[in-house]
């Protein structure tokens, strides 16, 4: 069973003001992320990046009263054209002056931000960032737009609750939640292309009915809802990536490796096997009472395993109106269109 985290009572963080930074050279820009992991931070470079704002600092931190600042006390920027988020060192230059350290004044720009944009990447950071959020203070003029961060993770509230595959119940304050969130959002990503699929998490601090409704006190709590099965189920499994992966195939029927690329079993019905050997070594006479006989137990399956039972109809349609050596031919030709393309 993997750690968990009950609620603690944690210091408000202190806003602070938003500075703006200088311009750094192409070359030196990190390359961009969607995810702060602690190894992301620790690889980024330090720069300067091109119309930025701090919006991060440690909670143990106190804000800065001079420009002595240590080299350890990282801070987090993004970038409004790319979304970019980056670990920064604020280091005294002269070039920026005392004044500037101790008494940012930004050039606000009016009419380009809004207090939603701003709350929403807030609200990223807590969840998937290493310390607490920033830091425009909420009364202040705005002057930051940062585009969407993409996300394979649904994002739940009280009214899109009902149509879930998994979910994990977190606390944007809870560090093995942090810790959990990169894992996630590449099992998302894995199963983006299963509409039958979907990974969903929930903030249980804001939406407390749901955290009592199911009877979550420790975080984080991933429950598995089938279809049908309004009450759900606890997920007791590991928390790689690997251990996702194998649980959602087995639970709904789909075939992904953890890269996301569909396996080797991929769209097949095992049971339709015996009828489908038994179509294959009949004579042209008997295979009409054969395809008969997959067409009803087609019928009677659901869901993707439906939708791949009617591959099977499709194909033994194929092999009747145009003999047994369809399926060779439109492999050969399958094969000859891969290797056009260079695959």
């Amino acid at each position: 069973m993997a750690s968990q985290c009950a609620p603690p009572l944690p210091p408000r963080p202190r806003a602070t003001a938003p500075f703006l930074l200088g311009h750094a050279p192409p070359h030196a820009r990190p390359p961009r992320c969607a995810a702060l992991t602690p190894s992301v931070l620790a690889a980024t470079r330090p720069c300067f990046l091109a119309s930025t704002r701090v919006l991060l600092r440690p909670q143990s931190e106190e804000a800065p009263a001079s420009c002595s600042w240590s080299p350890s006390d990282p801070l987090l920027c993004a970038s409004p054209a790319s979304a970019l988020l980056v670990a920064w060192r604020r280091r005294h230059s002269p070039a920026m002056g005392c004044k500037a350290c101790d008494k940012p004044k930004p050039n606000y720009r009016k009419g380009l931000w809004s207090l939603e944009e701003d709350q929403k990447l807030r609200d990223y950071i807590l969840l998937h960032g290493h310390g607490c959020w920033s830091a425009l203070p909420m009364k202040a003029g705005t002057n930051v737009k940062i585009a969407a961060i993409p996300s394979s993770v649904v994002v739940l509230t009280s009214e899109t609750f009902d149509s879930i595959v998994l979910d994990e119940f977190y606390a944007p304050w809870c560090g093995h939640c942090k810790h959990l969130a990169p894992i996630y959002e590449k099992l998302a990503s894995v199963f983006k292309q299963d509409d039958s699929v979907v990974i969903a998490n929930l903030d249980a601090d804001k939406h407390t009915d749901l955290a009592k409704k199911y009877g979550v006190s420790s975080f984080p709590t991933l429950k598995f809802f089938p279809k049908g099965n309004k009450a759900g189920e606890d997920y007791d499994g590991g928390r790689d990536l690997d251990d996702f992966v194998k649980f959602i195939n087995e639970k709904c029927g789909t075939s992904r490796d953890p890269k996301g690329h569909l396996t080797s079993e991929a769209r097949l019905v095992p049971s339709l096997n015996p009828l489908v050997k038994e179509f294959l070594n009949a004579v042209d006479d008997k295979r009409k009472e054969v395809l008969s006989k997959i067409e009803e137990d087609v019928a009677k399956l659901s869901g993707s395993a439906a939708k791949h039972g009617n591959i099977y109809v499709t194909a033994a349609k194929k092999i009747m109106d145009k003999g047994s050596d369809y399926t060779k031919k439109e492999t050969e030709r399958l094969h000859r269109m891969l290797e056009k393309v260079g695959i």
